[in-house]
């Protein structure tokens, strides 16, 4: 979600995160996962930023492709409630869960 503050405020779906069918049908879930945290680098010219999720996973994302998520990481067994990004290197990231 991208909120923007020009003559009020108004919402704007960055990306709808979906699990593919395969993993969707093994383990029940619904086919739309969650995001609980979102991170962006740093720097401010980066398109990419990371998201974690209810079902644990961490998915790199696009600000330019809005589709599908670039990558898909399974980090925790539980959901990732935060996610911080090293200041100088995007690829490098900390994550927390319950």
């Amino acid at each position: 979600v991208q909120w923007s503050v020009k003559k009020g405020m108004f919402l704007q779906p960055l990306i709808t995160l979906k699990r593919s069918k395969i993993e969707s049908s093994e383990s029940r879930l619904p086919s739309i996962a969650m995001g609980l945290c979102i991170d962006f680098p740093k720097d401010g010219d980066s398109l990419t930023y990371i998201v974690g999720s209810e079902d644990g996973s961490l998915y790199r994302c696009s600000r330019s492709y809005t589709e599908q998520h670039l990558s898909r990481i399974q980090g925790h067994t539980g959901p990732v409630t935060k996610i911080k990004m090293a200041p100088m290197d995007e690829t490098i990231f900390l994550t927390s869960s319950a």
